[in-house]
Parts: structure tokens; C-alpha cells; sequence
């Protein structure tokens, strides 16, 4: 938990507010995952699955472990604008990521 919080507060506002609250869901909604950094990113795992949030460039992204039909329903959760890969999320500054669909998305990957 402490590497993930101070993945965290080393991000610039608006990021740090965007991803603590991201973290929040995920901690709640995947309750029990290991925490930890990986590929310079916050993961979270219950043995091979795992949920992952990224700060990047001018976006946030969500992964889905592998889970495109997860990806998809968060993708389309989302307001217009909202892009991704077949296992991720990307949104963009200024959008942000909603938390019901983030919560379902992470108990349907880690549960």
C-alpha cells in the first residue's frame, strides 16, 4: 500500500485527485488484491488477474487484465472521447472516470 500511496502523491494536480480516487475504488471494490508497482504503474492482483492504472501523457489508463469485455463495458460507461485498446481505458484530462462502472469492472476481473 505504501509504494501505490506514494506513487500517488509524487503525480501533479489534476492527476493526483483523478488517480487517489481511481486507487479508492479499486481498494474498495477489488478488497483483498495484492498492491504494488509494476511497469511503473500501480497494479493490483488476486493471483494472475490483476486491475492497473496508469499516468500518462495527457490521460489516465485503466487495465483490465486481458479482459477485453471488461474494457468495453468501462469504455462504454464513459462520455465521449473516451478511448482504449482492447484491455485498457484511456481518459483523457479533463474526464473522468466513473466510479460505478470502475467498481463493477474490478469485481468482475478480480472476484
Amino acid at each position: 500500500m505504501a509504494i501505490v500511496d506514494a506513487y500517488v502523491a509524487s503525480l501533479d494536480e489534476p492527476r493526483r485527485t483523478k488517480v487517489a480516487a481511481a486507487i479508492a475504488i479499486i481498494r474498495s471494490a477489488g478488497a483483498g488484491a495484492h498492491e504494488g508497482v509494476e511497469w511503473k504503474m500501480p497494479v493490483f492482483r488476486k493471483g494472475d488477474l490483476y486491475v492497473a492504472i496508469a499516468n500518462q501523457k495527457n490521460y489516465v489508463s485503466v487495465y483490465c487484465c486481458n479482459d477485453e469485455s471488461a474494457a468495453a463495458a468501462l469504455k462504454a460507461a464513459g462520455p465521449k472521447g473516451v478511448k482504449g485498446g482492447k484491455c485498457c481505458v484511456n481518459y483523457p484530462d479533463g474526464v473522468d472516470i466513473p466510479a460505478a462502472a470502475l467498481a463493477t469492472m474490478v469485481k468482475k476481473v478480480l472476484l
